[in-house]
């Protein structure tokens, strides 16, 4: 199957923005992005900009990084859960 085109993944992202949900992210949240993705071409920037209370950051592997790159994305994940962030929130340890 052909994925669609990248302006189509930046519409959809531009859609998650205007449901405003960035300002209202009122519990720790990580979203990780392969280094090497190529379906979801929106940038890093793109993403933090419309989720501007979460952390985005990018990590090795691809779209399917719990079978590409299990070890990266687990220890990013554990250190997301261990840091203050997560752990000052309400609820946290």
């Amino acid at each position: 199957s052909r994925l669609p085109e990248k302006d189509c993944y930046i519409e959809r992202l531009r859609m998650v923005q205007s449901w405003g949900l960035g300002s209202q992210v009122s519990v720790p949240a990580l979203l990780l992005r392969g280094r090497e993705e190529v379906e979801a071409p929106w940038t890093l920037e793109q993403a933090q900009q419309a989720l501007p209370g979460v952390s985005v950051e990018a990590i090795a592997g691809g779209h399917r990084a719990p079978w590409t790159s299990p070890g990266p994305l687990a220890r990013r994940i554990e250190a997301f859960m261990d840091s203050e962030r997560v752990l000052g929130a309400p609820g946290g340890q």
